[in-house]
């Protein structure tokens, strides 16, 4: 059900009036005991633009907000495993060539008392 009153993406909370939305069931033959996200106002106001979307509508659309979140913390998650990769690397680098030259030091000392 696209209706104009469907205008909140995911779950719905409050409708645009700013009160809060409470869960009916449809009592049409076409969609029996199917839950619907309605403000209270709205079932008594029908004429006027109040919230009105299916339970499973709001589910769906939170279903794929949650995945787009999910893909994007994953992306910086591995951003973050390669810029940390390179950082240790850069580190191990450092200390090796440090090392290697403590070393060449060394011998240069133990060469020249030879």
């Amino acid at each position: 059900m696209n209706t104009k009153r469907n205008f909140s993406e995911g779950i719905p909370y409050r409708c645009r009036c700013a009160h809060t939305v409470v869960i009916f069931y449809s009592k049409t033959n076409e969609n029996r005991y199917r839950r619907i996200y309605r403000c209270e106002i709205g079932l008594h106001r029908k004429k006027e633009n109040h919230l009105l979307k299916w339970c499973d509508e709001g589910l769906l659309d939170e279903n794929r907000r949650v995945d787009v979140e999910q893909r994007k913390n994953a992306k910086e998650i591995e951003d973050l495993k390669l810029s940390l990769k390179k950082t240790v690397e850069e580190e191990v680098r450092k200390r090796y060539f440090f090392f290697l030259e403590s070393i060449l030091w060394l011998f240069g000392k133990l060469s020249s008392q030879e």
